[in-house]
């Protein structure tokens, strides 16, 4: 069964009639789950469901049904839980940057703009070090569809609230001039999208005020995680 699939029977089981804990009590159980060495996920998974289902059959079927998520996905949950500061810096960066295309800013997008790529390199590589500190090393080429997944979150604010849940499923893709497809992509896709409680939203609301010196700050925030992101992994590959 494909992530899209699983995900979509997870949030159709959890918010079935039978059950009062809902999407939310879902959530709680997948932020454990997710927070997983990927070996240990499915094993881990089943026996908490399990343990629910003489309690609580829907939502025992709803955690049966969490798919175990893809390489790069899990990198970007790690990051998430064990790197914030870094992963807050980039989706303020992103919600600067919305704010100065939505006002036709060039200037400041350009300045914003200047520290993208290197922060999201420098994450996306402190994503591998993470790994390896947690016992489970990933080859270097699943960088490239964690820095897929960031850029799409500094594009979108639905994108930001997904990579921020700490649920994700499957890597992300910028979607250009289009929002990003978050189908099948978030293990309980209720706890973000419009309407939902997530990071990039309260980003892009906290933003939405924000003068040309904030922008600025905003930036130079990037540019100062992009240093300490950079630093770490240098030290990680020195280690």
């Amino acid at each position: 069964m494909t992530h899209r699939a699983l995900t979509d029977r997870a949030q159709d089981v959890a918010r079935s009639p039978h059950t009062c804990h809902g999407v939310h009590m879902l959530a709680d159980v997948a932020t454990e789950l997710y927070g997983l060495t990927p070996d240990r996920f499915t094993a881990e998974r089943n026996r908490r469901a399990g343990e629910l289902r003489g309690s609580d059959r829907a939502l025992a079927d709803a955690v049966r049904a969490l798919p175990k998520p893809s390489t790069s996905a899990w990198l970007v949950d790690m990051l998430v839980r064990h790197r914030p500061p870094l992963v807050a810096e980039l989706l303020a960066l992103g919600a600067a940057m919305r704010e100065a295309q939505a006002d036709l800013d060039e200037v400041t997008l350009r300045r914003l703009g200047h520290d993208r790529r290197p922060l999201v390199g420098a994450i996306a590589r402190e994503g591998l070090a993470v790994a390896e500190q947690l016992g489970h090393p990933v080859g270097a080429g699943a960088a490239a569809e964690v820095e897929a997944t960031l850029q799409a979150a500094l594009a979108d604010a639905d994108a930001a609230s997904a990579v921020a849940s700490g649920l994700l499923v499957r890597a992300l893709a910028p979607g250009g001039f289009d929002r990003v497809d978050l189908d099948g992509a978030v293990a309980v896709p209720g706890v973000v999208g419009p309407g939902a409680a997530g990071a990039g939203a309260d980003a892009d609301a906290g933003a939405g005020g924000a003068s040309a010196a904030s922008a600025r700050e905003a930036a130079a925030r990037a540019a100062r995680a992009a240093r300490d992101a950079q630093r770490a992994a240098d030290r990680a590959e020195r280690a």
